[in-house]
C-alpha cells in the first residue's frame, strides 16, 4: 500500500506540487471515450446475438465487410490532399498487415462461441491486456509503473467477478461442441486483438488518424471480399434475407464504424492500454441491454464488477506511462514553454539592460540542462524534433552571449570618455 501511495505521489497529478487541470481533463476524457467504445462494442454483441437467435444467420466476415467500405470514406481526405497514390505505395507494409490481422481478431473470436461457452469467451478474452502491456514495452518501450500493474490486476478481478456471476447463473451450462478448440480460437483473438491495437497506437503516432483510417478501410475491404469469396460464399447464397437481418447488419455496423473511428483518438490520449481496460465494461453494457432485449435477469455482482473495473481505470489514470519518444518531445516542448514565460518575467520586472541578458542568459542555460536532464532520466534517445529544439537553444545561448559582449564593449567605452 504504501508503495502505491508513493508511486501515486510521483504521477504527473503531483509531481510539480498542484494538480494540472489540463492533464485531468486529458485523462477524463480519456476514460469517457473509453465508455463510448465499450457501449459501441456491446451493440455489435447484441446484433450479433440478434442476428443468430432470430435468423439464425452467423456471417462475421460479411458483417464486417459494411464497416470496412464505411471507412474507405477516409480515402477522401487523402486524395484532397493529394497523397493518397504515395501512401499506398509508401505505406502498404504497415497498415496491409494491421488490416489483415484486424479482420481475423473479429472474424476468430466470433467462431470461439460456437465450439465454447461464453464464461470461457469472457474470461481469456481478458488475456488481452497482457499480451498489450507486453508489447507495449518491447515495441513502444512504454514503461509501466507498479500502480498500473496493480491497476490491471484489479480490472481482471472485476472481470472475474462478472465471470463467477455467470457460472452462478448457470450460463456456462450448456457447454460447447469442442471447448478446447474454442478455448485455443479465444486466445489466439486476444493475441490478434493485441497486436493490432499496438500496432495501430505505434502508426496513429506516427502517422494520422485519417490515414491509418483510410488504409485499414481500404485493405479491410479487400481482405473482408476475399475471405467472404473463400468462406462464406455458400451462406450468403442459402440465406433467406429481409428487412430485419438487413437492419441487424447495418446495425452492427454503424456501431463498428463508430468504434474505428474513435478508437485512434482513444488511442493519441490513453493508449493501447487503457482502452483494452476500458473495454472491459463492454459485457456489462451488453448484459444491461439484454434483459430488455432477451429477458435476462441482472444479478448484483455486475454492479460490483462494473465499479471494481471503472475504479481500475481510474488508479491506472492517476500515474502516466513513460513513453520513448513523443512523450518524451511534448515534455521538452512544454518545459521550453514555461522557462520562456519566466524569462518573460524577468524582462519585465529589471530595467537594467545588461542584467536582462544575463537573466537570458541564465534562463537559456537552465533550460538546455534540464532538456538534457529530462531525456537521460528517461532514459531516451534524443528524437530528431529534440535534437532542433537543443540547437536552437544553443543558438538563443549563443545569441545572448554575443549580446552581453556587446553591452560590456558600450561600457568600457562610457567609462574611457
Amino acid at each position: 500500500m504504501t508503495g502505491i501511495i508513493s508511486s501515486i505521489k510521483e504521477s504527473s497529478f503531483f509531481k510539480s506540487g498542484f494538480i494540472d487541470k489540463r492533464l485531468i481533463k486529458k485523462r477524463l476524457t480519456g476514460l469517457a471515450l473509453g465508455q463510448l467504445l465499450s457501449v459501441m462494442i456491446a451493440g455489435t454483441g447484441i446484433f450479433s446475438q440478434l442476428l443468430v437467435k432470430k435468423y439464425g444467420v452467423n456471417i462475421p466476415t460479411t458483417q464486417s465487410l459494411l464497416n470496412y467500405i464505411l471507412l474507405c470514406v477516409y480515402l477522401l481526405v487523402l486524395v484532397k490532399r493529394g497523397v493518397l497514390w504515395e501512401t499506398i505505395k509508401t505505406k502498404s507494409i504497415y497498415f496491409a498487415p494491421l488490416a489483415l490481422v484486424d479482420l481475423e481478431a473479429n472474424y476468430i473470436v466470433v467462431k470461439a462461441y460456437q465450439y465454447t461457452t461464453i464464461t470461457s469467451v469472457m474470461l481469456l478474452d481478458c488475456f488481452t491486456i497482457p499480451c498489450v502491456v507486453v508489447l507495449s514495452r518491447i515495441f513502444l518501450k512504454t514503461r509501466f509503473t507498479f500502480v498500473h500493474i496493480i491497476a490491471v490486476l484489479i480490472a481482471l478481478a472485476g472481470m472475474a467477478i462478472l465471470v463467477v456471476s455467470d457460472i452462478i447463473e448457470g450460463e456456462s451450462a450448456n457447454g460447447g461442441s469442442n471447448p478446447l478448440l474454442g478455448d485455443f480460437l479465444c486466445l489466439a483473438s486476444s493475441v490478434c486483438y493485441a497486436i493490432s491495437n499496438v500496432g495501430q497506437e505505434a502508426t496513429v503516432k506516427k502517422y494520422d488518424r485519417v490515414t491509418y483510417l483510410a488504409m485499414i478501410g481500404l485493405y479491410g475491404s479487400i481482405f473482408c471480399g476475399i475471405q467472404i469469396a473463400i468462406l462464406e460464399r455458400n451462406e450468403l447464397a442459402t440465406m433467406a434475407w429481409s428487412g430485419g437481418v438487413v437492419g441487424y447488419i447495418v446495425g452492427f455496423a454503424l456501431c463498428l464504424f463508430i468504434m474505428y473511428s474513435f478508437t485512434p483518438t482513444m488511442m493519441e490520449i490513453a493508449g493501447a492500454t487503457v482502452m483494452n481496460l476500458s473495454l472491459l465494461t463492454s459485457d456489462m453494457f451488453g448484459i444491461i441491454v439484454a434483459i430488455f432485449v432477451f429477458d435476462r435477469d441482472l444479478s448484483w455482482l455486475y454492479f460490483l464488477s462494473f465499479f471494481v473495473i471503472v475504479s481500475a481505470l481510474v488508479i491506472y489514470n492517476l500515474s502516466a506511462p513513460h513513453v520513448k519518444s513523443s512523450e518524451v518531445q511534448n515534455l521538452i516542448n512544454n518545459d521550453n514553454s514555461n522557462n520562456n514565460n519566466i524569462s518573460n518575467y524577468n524582462n519585465g520586472s529589471l530595467n537594467d539592460s545588461s542584467n536582462n541578458n544575463n537573466n537570458s542568459n541564465n534562463n537559456s542555460s537552465d533550460l538546455t540542462n534540464s532538456s538534457t536532464n529530462l531525456i537521460l532520466d528517461n532514459g531516451d534517445e534524443i528524437t530528431p524534433g529534440g535534437a532542433d529544439i537543443l540547437s536552437s537553444t544553443v543558438d538563443e545561448i549563443t545569441t545572448s552571449g554575443e549580446s552581453e559582449e556587446n553591452l560590456n564593449g558600450l561600457e568600457n567605452n562610457e567609462n574611457n570618455v
